[in-house]
């Protein structure tokens, strides 16, 4: 090559990946860039990190959750291969069960994102987490009573639906001012 190589790049081959290195690199310096590249989409044992794909297959996310988790901060950026492509580390996936488990019990995604913070320091926040969970539980008390008041509603209008033969009692209870 003659001229400047200023801008253009080589394609180092590490086994079965290429990973694109800046020409002019030293080639010393270019198998060690090549081989971090593959050790970041290599878990140890020597299977490959999942992609967003494969995530999103485990653990029922759709791919665009995961990605929304990354942009909002409750995931932490994801490793990326020489492609670009997101590689989820055994912690990711860790975190995602985490905020699966905590969006089953109903806490918001702000409230996860406490609940991750207060992972760190797990006996220091006892008292922080066992707070908001006691809100969380009085809110979901209050929304079964609620619903439990719904149920009753609509027990009723489908009773006078069933005795009735004119007219359609449901409909005519919807129409009801509050």
């Amino acid at each position: 090559m003659s001229g400047s190589t200023a801008g253009r790049y080589l394609v180092s081959n590490m086994g079965s990946r290429k990973t694109l290195i800046k020409a002019g690199t030293p080639p010393e310096d270019a198998r060690a860039i090549a081989a971090i590249v593959l050790r970041m989409t290599i878990r140890p044992g020597g299977q490959p990190m999942p992609s967003i794909g494969d995530t999103a297959r485990q653990t029922g996310l759709s791919v665009d959750t995961l990605r929304y988790y990354e942009k909002i901060g409750l995931l932490p950026n994801v490793a990326r291969d020489s492609g670009g492509r997101r590689r989820y580390r055994a912690s990711d996936l860790a975190r995602l069960r985490f905020i699966q488990r905590a969006r089953r019990c109903d806490f918001s995604l702000d409230e996860i994102r406490q609940l991750l913070e207060f992972r760190g320091c797990r006996d220091a926040a006892r008292p922080a987490v066992a707070e908001l969970t006691e809100h969380k539980l009085a809110d979901i008390q209050h929304r079964l009573v609620d619903l439990e008041q719904l149920q009753s509603e609509l027990q009723q209008l489908l009773h006078l639906c069933q005795g009735s033969d004119q007219g359609c009692p449901i409909l005519e209870g919807l129409d009801q001012p509050d």
